[in-house]
């Protein structure tokens, strides 16, 4: 652009500039970054660093206002689409733009009529320049807006997702029998794993299809991919199952993160929580299973944290049937 060079230079700009920096320095000092890479490490080259964004959230340090709405969406999205790193970046790109449409509803949009000194305010302290430099700067600037996949996409990705999704937590409401099972006698019970959920969930279905009235009727995947997001997704598994036992009104945490409105602002208190309930399945179901590296891959996201005790969900009849038997060694024993 001709004379960009010395608008920058020019000394209006430097006047404009040092007023914006004493605005910042008198009504936003305050503000700073609960992580210097956290929000990097929601961009999407190189591997999602799920382990610093969690830490970012759960840190005493407040960040900078927006910050910890977008880690919350992306740490979110990470956890449902692990493998997907276009679908998880929609849930940070509408954080965006929820943080900077709050910050224009702050000075009076669109009700009031658009002026330089309310945009200056919406964009330069409200909106905030940490957020401008370190978050739309890390996704390629506003055209992150117009560059990643629309909603009708995402819904399609959460739809086959979710499925998938709810087969895994399904097959862990079976492991959590099992492992109670296991505990209570060892030498009548088999160790859960995924493949007895396997044989679970293949039991039910040839009870079912013999009768079509039977109410236990549930969509879920079959073998191939519920063993394709178990093992891409180990470190997940204990979060996605203990996120579906925490009750947020009507729905759960899981079906909150689903809908794509999990936020910091509104569910972050739930965190904690929610990690002692993940420490619990990964020592209670998870210390029990014949594969170490779901203990080590939970482990290194959450770290160490309290175990909360939680209770696995009710089966029906027919399901607590099923687990029985297929968790015993001597079956006929138990009649």
């Amino acid at each position: 652009m001709d004379g960009l060079y010395d608008i920058l230079e020019s000394e209006e700009l430097k006047t404009v500039v040092a007023g914006i920096e004493a605005l910042h320095r008198k009504y936003a000092a305050q503000q700073q970054s609960a992580s210097a890479l956290s929000v990097q490490a929601l961009t999407s080259d190189g591997e999602f660093r799920a382990r610093e964004v969690l830490q970012a959230l759960t840190s005493e340090n407040l960040g900078y206002p927006g910050q910890k709405e977008v880690l919350a969406a992306g740490f979110s999205g990470w956890l449902l689409f692990p493998k997907d790193k276009e679908a998880a970046e929609v849930l940070v790109r509408y954080a965006m733009m929820a943080h900077i449409d709050a910050a224009e509803a702050a000075v009076g949009y669109p009700k009031e009529p658009w002026s330089l000194p309310r945009d200056l305010v919406a964009r330069y302290l409200f909106t905030g320049i940490p957020f401008i430099a370190e978050v739309v700067s890390n996704f390629n600037g506003y055209k992150v807006f117009t560059e990643s996949m629309g909603l009708d996409v995402l819904e399609e990705v959460v739809q086959r997702e979710s499925k998938i999704i709810y087969t895994v937590v399904r097959a862990l409401i079976y492991l959590h029998h099992g492992a109670d099972l296991y505990r209570a006698d060892t030498s009548r019970r088999y160790k859960p794993s995924v493949n007895r959920a396997v044989l679970v969930f293949r039991e039910l279905d040839e009870r079912r299809s013999g009768n079509g009235n039977i109410q236990d009727s549930h969509d879920y995947v079959g073998r191939s991919l519920l063993h394709q997001r178990w093992s891409g997704g180990k470190s997940t598994l204990a979060l996605l199952y203990s996120a579906d036992r925490i009750r947020v009104g009507r729905a759960t945490l899981l079906e909150v993160m689903l809908s794509g409105i999990f936020s910091h602002k509104k569910h972050g208190h739930l965190i904690p929580r929610w990690l002692q309930m993940a420490q619990y399945v990964c020592e209670h179901i998870f210390g029990v299973m014949e594969d170490p590296a779901l203990v080590e891959t939970t482990q290194s996201l959450i770290g160490e944290q309290k175990p909360l005790k939680f209770a696995a969900s009710k089966l029906s009849d027919l399901e607590n049937n099923v687990v029985r038997k297929k968790f015993s060694r001597y079956f006929q024993s138990d009649k």
